[in-house]
């Protein structure tokens, strides 16, 4: 489960939870070539967000509304693993 409330922070580094509001620092990184070869999909698992993850790409891209759709997709992602990990639990 991703928890919000924890990351790590040095003086030159944040470590902490994706958010929609990173997309702009996120194209920043995305448009890259350099990055985006050490980049991959790690899932197409049909139970995560059907329609959200086909906007995953391991292709260099600069727009802004693509990112946001791939950052609304991985935290669907997150939430829907969350709720699987609690509901195992819970049997």
């Amino acid at each position: 489960m991703v928890d919000s409330h924890i990351f790590a922070k040095t003086e030159r580094l944040l470590l902490r939870p994706l958010r929609l509001e990173d997309a702009e620092d996120v194209v920043l990184m995305r448009k890259d070539p350099e990055v985006m070869k050490h980049t991959y999909v790690i899932s197409r698992d049909p139970l995560f967000c059907l329609v959200l993850i086909n906007s995953r790409s391991i292709l260099p891209n600069d727009d802004l509304e693509k990112t946001e759709q791939w950052i609304q997709g991985t935290l669907c992602q997150a939430a829907a693993y969350s709720n699987l990990t609690n509901m195992s639990r819970l049997s």
